[in-house]
């Protein structure tokens, strides 16, 4: 490999590395927010019916 063709792949590794970086981010905080949201279903899907539903329930 010529010296050239060595450089241009180092800088374009950088400029690969440079570019992940803020999706990692963006990924780590989605990551974050969707735990954060399974928790809330979770604590709801445990705590039972929504008592003040819009929808009231069919009378028989």
């Amino acid at each position: 490999m010529c010296r050239a063709t060595i450089a241009d792949r180092d800088a374009r590794i950088v400029e690969l590395t440079t570019d992940l970086a803020p999706a990692h981010e963006r990924h780590a905080q989605q990551s974050a927010e969707c735990g954060r949201l399974v928790g809330v279903l979770a604590a709801q899907t445990l705590a039972g019916p929504i008592s003040s539903s819009p929808h009231p329930a069919p009378s028989s």
